[in-house]
């Protein structure tokens, strides 16, 4: 007799407890994703931000990633640094302001990003493999993304 490797259903309730709790299978299987690509998913959210601010705004100053990404200051130039000591950003003094900086990503930092959302999309159609979950799914994170912003 062979056993299925099915999870079972959480015999809880509530739809923010089985988000986390999909949220967190999801970060199981990521976690070889970021170490391929070599950055963590902290600093994949510091690359996402810089693209989305250098797109939306022209230039990504730090005090601006750190409010999109969600992260105090500190912890965020700390990672900008680990990201500038990879190659895959560069800090420049702002014109305008001789004490802020503001934060580009390079060629490999562009590369990089690719890289890793191409390899988490795949990891997404694996683990929402049903189409109409992702879109209720997305829609969801989209809401919750614009309360914050």
């Amino acid at each position: 007799m062979s056993k299925k490797s099915s999870i079972p259903a959480p015999l809880v309730s509530g739809t923010g407890i089985h988000m986390y709790l999909a949220a967190a299978r999801w970060r199981a299987v990521a976690d070889d994703a970021y170490r391929q690509a070599g950055i963590s998913p902290l600093q994949f959210n510091v690359l996402i931000a810089v693209q989305a601010l250098q797109k939306n705004d022209g230039s990504a100053k730090q005090v601006h990633i750190a409010r999109y990404a969600g992260v105090d200051v500190m912890t965020l130039s700390k990672n900008v640094r680990a990201l500038e000591e990879s190659g895959l950003v560069r800090r420049l003094e702002d014109p305008h302001d001789s004490r802020a900086r503001i934060v580009e990503l390079t060629r490999e930092g562009t590369n990089r990003l690719k890289q890793l959302e191409k390899a988490l999309g795949k990891l997404d159609k694996q683990i929402f493999a049903d189409s109409k979950g992702i879109a209720v799914f997305e829609k969801v994170l989209s809401n919750v993304f614009d309360q914050t912003t």
